[in-house]
């Protein structure tokens, strides 16, 4: 017999807890959430087992033993790996967008909030409304606390205080998980579409899902835009010829070579320091005693670093052109390489974003929602291209539908998109 995991998906306040716990009440279901993680872990502590509530997570998936599953929380890439190894099918359902309705909830369960607070407060005998998160969550994980409140009652305590906990967020975000992103997904369905307020069939779940294929295929159409890194995906990048400068410099060999490599040019790529500060700052770190003309010397070492354009990448963003498509530069770069490369004739001007610009570096979120204000068009009409796994996860986390880059079959990854 399969067996199901249901994938929910939605911004804060879409509705997920309501619809999770009305499915769980129709069957074997079980609920694996971010929020119920999180108390478990913290109420953990009380018995001195100290756990992040990711183990929790991991421990509640590794378990599962033939019991549908209800995944009431932000997709996680590789999370929904195991769930498949398992042999479950995956049916990703989408709950309520529209922000106005979403904002209501917020409203409600902010009022919720302040009432369960104000109801642990009276019981306690403190004013938790008055504390920061951080130190209220100490309270609760403390076993000394808990047993000082007076033993009739501590039940009601406990009560109020999961509610709390369950409410979850008390701020909106906009990003929202795309399931196009997640090829472990085999079907689906808006939430409206499964009446779970009189009794669930799966079966007649399945024939109201779209396949993830057929979703896909829908999506594609929709794209604008393709966001491109350049180091590592445009050419080839080394500091080699940085590194042998650097060597022949220094008056510290040995400190030298047990630094070799570690600068960090993140000052510079986020526009914090000038490019003459940039030379001052790599002579001291590898005892080099500085003089101005080495400021030349070390641009012509970094220039030199940048190899010729990948003829795959070349060849991808002119498929890409064909299809209407406008190529983007979103890159966490050194401004004097800016327009080095070759690739600025592929790019045009006004769809190159810098982290010098941004005063961001991948993969913070910032860098990313800063490049889509100034697109103007929601993260679904997006692919992304780099070739780090740490920026495509959070691009894939902001709904990005994103490929980590692979010289040799870029071009079919991309068409495997379209076709």
């Amino acid at each position: 017999m399969n067996k199901f995991a249901f994938v929910l998906v939605g911004g804060i306040c879409s509705g997920k807890s309501t619809f999770a716990n009305k499915l769980e009440k129709t069957g074997d279901f079980f609920i694996v959430s971010k929020d119920k993680c999180i108390y478990e872990s913290d109420m953990l502590c009380r018995e001195h087992i100290f756990k992040s509530w990711e183990e929790v997570r991991e421990e509640h998936i590794n378990s599962l033993n033939g019991k549908n599953v209800i995944l009431d929380e932000t997709l996680r890439i590789g999370k929904l790996d195991k769930i498949k190894e398992k042999g479950y099918t995956i049916i990703a359902v989408l709950l309520e967008k529209d922000r106005t309705i979403r904002e209501k909830r917020l409203l409600q369960r902010n009022a919720l909030n302040k009432q369960y607070l104000l109801e642990l407060s009276r019981i306690a005998n403190i004013d938790f409304h008055l504390c920061s998160q951080e130190v209220r969550r100490n309270y609760w994980r403390d076993k000394h606390f808990r047993d000082s409140i007076p033993q009739k009652e501590q039940t009601q305590f406990d009560e109020i205080l999961k509610k709390l906990y369950l409410l979850g967020s008390t701020f909106i975000k906009d990003e929202e998980p795309n399931p196009v992103c997640y090829n472990q997904i085999d079907y689906i369905i808006n939430a409206e579409d499964i009446d779970v307020d009189n009794g669930v069939e799966i079966s007649d779940i399945i024939k109201k899902c779209t396949s993830y294929h057929e979703y896909k295929k829908q999506w594609a159409k929709k794209i604008k835009f393709c966001i491109w890194d350049v180091g590592g995906v445009f050419y080839h990048y080394s500091l080699e010829k940085l590194s042998q400068w650097c060597s022949q410099k220094t008056i510290d060999y040995p400190k030298w070579e047990s630094l070799k490599g570690t600068f960090s040019f993140n000052d510079y790529m986020l526009g914090i320091i000038t490019f003459d500060e940039l030379c001052v700052n790599i002579c001291q770190y590898y005892s080099i005693p500085y003089l101005p003309e080495y400021n030349s010397q070390i641009k012509q070492c970094l220039e030199m670093g940048v190899g010729e354009v990948y003829s795959e990448t070349e060849e991808a963003i002119k498929y890409l052109k064909k299809k209407g498509i406008v190529n983007c530069v979103l890159s966490n770069a050194l401004p004097i390489l800016a327009d080095d490369g070759n690739y600025p004739e592929l790019i045009d001007s006004e769809h190159r974003f810098y982290s010098f610009i941004f005063q961001r570096l991948k993969p913070d979120n910032d860098i990313y929602k800063m490049m889509q204000n100034k697109l103007n068009t929601p993260f679904e009409n997006m692919i992304f291209i780099d070739d780090k796994k740490r920026n495509i996860d959070a691009a894939i986390e902001l709904g990005i539908y994103s490929i980590l880059y692979q010289q040799e079959n870029i071009k079919d990854a991309i068409k495997k998109i379209f076709e």
